[in-house]
């Protein structure tokens, strides 16, 4: 029996948004899936490989359909209606291609977003965001928005 393994990283950075005036109470993912030249011997340096875009649209899709996952784990992606709400950038990148690496790159970002752990933050009359150390979270002036 010949068994087929893929290795996958993921990662999550979030970042605050100006959210655009027709989507306003909605925050956002970015999906980038990568294949380098360590992967698989077909994958030469220099080019991208074929299928790495194609996987960062099915994940984008798949993704963005579950919204009430997304809604969820963010505790609504919108911080302060139409002045800020976040970005996800989703990086994934293949270490082994030995298999199904559309499978493989969902579990990685599911197990990603499952392991995320938001900042406590608080946004200003001004829209401008300040994260708030655990330590002060009862003590400061402006309320928190996430928790």
């Amino acid at each position: 029996m010949l068994l087929r393994t893929q290795t996958m990283v993921a990662a999550i950075k979030l970042e605050v948004m100006t959210p655009p005036a027709e989507s306003s109470d909605e925050g956002s993912v970015a999906v980038d899936f990568y294949m380098p030249p360590i992967c698989s011997p077909t994958v030469r340096p220099g080019r991208s490989a074929e299928v790495a875009p194609v996987i960062s649209k099915q994940l984008s899709d798949v993704i963005m359909s579950q919204l009430q996952f997304w809604d969820d784990k963010l505790e609504g992606p919108v911080l302060n209606k139409r002045k800020a709400s976040w970005i996800a950038y989703l990086d994934i990148y293949c270490l082994n291609a030995d298999g199904s690496l559309f499978d493989a790159a969902l579990v990685s970002a599911v197990a990603a977003f499952t392991h995320l752990e938001i900042p406590l933050v608080s946004v200003s009359d001004d829209g401008r965001v300040v994260t708030v150390p655990g330590e002060l979270e009862g003590k400061t002036k402006l309320p928190l928005v996430t928790r």
